[in-house]
C-alpha cells in the first residue's frame, strides 16, 4: 500500500516525508529515489499524516503517531487487510 502511494504522491508538488521500519522497505524506497525521514521531526509539523500500514498494525502505529500530531492536522489511515489464506 505504501509503495503505491509513494509512486502516486512523490512528484505531486507537496512536501512529502516518508517513514519505514523494515530494511527491505527502506531499500525499496531508496531505489525509487525516496529517503526515509524521522517521524519525530516531520509528524509534528505535518498538515496531513497518512498511515499506510496493514490493518493489524494500525492501532499500534496510531497510538505512537497521533499524540505527536499538531492540532488541526489530519490523520488518515489506509491499509490492506491481511488474510490467513
Amino acid at each position: 500500500m505504501g509503495l503505491r502511494l509513494t509512486r502516486n504522491l512523490k512528484n505531486s508538488g507537496y512536501i512529502m516525508s516518508y517513514h519505514e521500519v523494515s530494511s527491505a522497505g527502506i531499500a525499496s524506497l531508496y531505489e525509487k529515489g525516496v529517503s526515509v525521514s524521522d517521524p519525530g521531526l516531520c509528524v509534528p509539523e505535518a498538515d496531513i499524516v497518512i498511515l499506510a500500514v496493514p490493518d493489524v498494525g494500525l492501532e499500534k502505529i496510531s497510538a505512537d503517531i497521533i499524540p505527536s500530531m499538531k492540532e488541526g492536522s489530519l490523520g488518515l489511515g489506509v491499509g490492506d487487510r491481511q488474510s490467513s489464506r
